[in-house]
């Protein structure tokens, strides 16, 4: 069986070359890919058996690729996503499941959300800081605060970074 590893990133793409060699897959280079070749990229090139390796877990959600992995993958698990291309069958690391489930979790939550806590959301993605999202509520500021702990208790979120980037991926899922 064939493969061409197609990474910007030079340590990652040896990493990666190193592993096929291994398993006994011959490289090729970008001329001689056909259906049978196994395409490990960092781009979604939509290739019949394409393993794609992503930086970000916003990609990887939007991706309609059969196989993710993330760059910090391990050898086993590389090896797993290799058998599965060469079946012509998906896989998704672990990592980047477990990923989806709690972005999906997180979207039935915001479901739930009462109309202030929806307010508060949108006008921490919108990037209002406390004082402002207090003018602009006609809240005090210690208000908006409490409801802000609230809020995250809730979600089960640390922050307002956590909250603004994974709001970001369910905005743009549909997109």
């Amino acid at each position: 069986m064939k493969a061409r590893v197609h990474i910007k990133e030079e340590l990652l793409k040896k990493g990666v070359e190193q592993v096929c060699i291994e398993r006994g897959l011959r490289l090729i280079d970008g001329c001689e890919i056909n259906d049978e070749t196994i395409l490990i990229t960092d781009e979604d090139l939509n290739a019949k058996r394409q393993i794609v390796i992503f930086n970000d877990i916003k990609r990887a959600f939007l991706s309609k690729a059969k196989i993710k992995l993330f760059r910090d993958v391990d050898i086993s698990e590389l090896n797993k996503a290799i058998d599965k291309a060469i079946l012509s069958q998906g896989y998704i690391q672990h990592k980047i499941k477990s990923s989806f489930i709690e972005i999906d979790s997180l979207k039935i939550k915001m479901g739930e959300l009462t109309p202030r806590e929806s307010a508060l959301v949108e006008r921490i993605i919108a990037g209002m800081s406390n004082r402002e999202i207090a003018k602009d509520l006609y809240l005090s500021e210690k208000t908006v605060k409490n409801n802000l702990t609230e809020l995250y208790r809730k979600l089960h979120i640390k922050n307002r970074i956590e909250l603004t980037k994974k709001c970001k991926i369910i905005l743009t899922e549909n997109i």
